[in-house]
Order: C-alpha cells, then structure tokens, then sequence
C-alpha cells in the first residue's frame, strides 16, 4: 500500500548523489561571448530576485503548482535574451548559456558566484545512505503542523523519500 504525503521538509538532504560529475558531452565551448554571457547572468540574477518575480512563484505554490516556478523561470530567461536583443534563432542558445555557465566554466570563479543556480543550490551529497535508520527529520505538513520522518515511516520496511525544495 502506497501512501502519498505531502511534506515541507525542514532539513538538508542528499539531493545531489549520482551528479556530481555531470558534463554536456556534446559541448566543450559556450557559443556565446563570457562577457555576453556574464551579462546574461547579471539581468537573469536581477529578475530572480525581483518582487514581482518571487510573488509569481508564490503565486504557483498557493495555486496549488509547486513546481510552477520550473515554468516562471524559463520564460524569464527567454526573456532575459530576447529584452538583451537575440533573435528568435538564438534565444535558445543563451538560455542552454545560462543554464550551463557553470558546467561550462569550472574554474571561472565570478560566473560559479554569479550563476542563481550555483550560488542558490543548497542541495548537497548528505550522508545518508542505502540502509541507514531514518534519521530524525523535522517536517511540517502543508498545514505547517509539525511532524517527523521516523514517525512517518516507522512502521514501513520500504522507504523511498522523493523531495524537492521551493524557490
């Protein structure tokens, strides 16, 4: 019997195991300019963290569309390219730029601080493993009443967590 539950979780998990070493293998160079491309980055950073921006994500979230800022953000970003004047042919190309400066340029300290999706991911290996007791998270429900994951589960021999954050 499956159980769906759904949980803000109040705690740091592994999000990023079997990531570590992702590289876009049919890329070894940024078909943008690092100066167009830093500039990009500056205007999408300036538009994530716009009021206006961030009731919108709020505005999904309460309309019951929690993975609704996935779709905010894209269109700010095919935005960001067009309002920065690419054409209609290459507003693709900037935003896969933007979504991969980071990948693209490892050792480039200001983009690694510049890019919202590093410098914002608090996502990290963790340490739990495979077999692990489940540890003793603090959770609040949707109705931001508290509860535990070892009370959740306790009582199930399978446990998979599916988790994601909001933005």
């Amino acid at each position: 019997c499956f159980y769906l539950m759904m949980m803000k979780m109040c705690h740091f998990t592994s999000g990023k195991i079997g990531y570590e070493d992702i590289r876009i293998p049919s890329r070894t160079k940024c078909e943008i300019s690092l100066w167009d491309l830093m500039t990009l980055l500056r205007e999408e950073e300036q538009r994530r963290f716009s009021n206006d921006f961030l009731r919108r994500c709020d505005e999904f979230v309460l309309a019951g569309n929690p993975n609704g800022y996935i779709e905010a953000v894209e269109e700010l970003q095919n935005n960001v390219a067009q309002d920065l004047g690419y054409t209609e042919d290459r507003i693709q190309v900037a935003v896969e730029a933007m979504r991969t400066a980071h990948i693209m340029y490892p050792d480039d300290e200001e983009i690694q601080r510049i890019s919202v999706y590093v410098r914002e991911n608090k996502a990290h290996m963790g340490s739990i493993k495979m077999g692990d007791k489940v540890p003793l998270v603090k959770l609040c429900d949707l109705q931001l009443k508290d509860a535990n994951l070892q009370g959740i589960v306790q009582d199930s021999p399978w446990t998979v967590l599916i988790a994601s954050s909001q933005s």
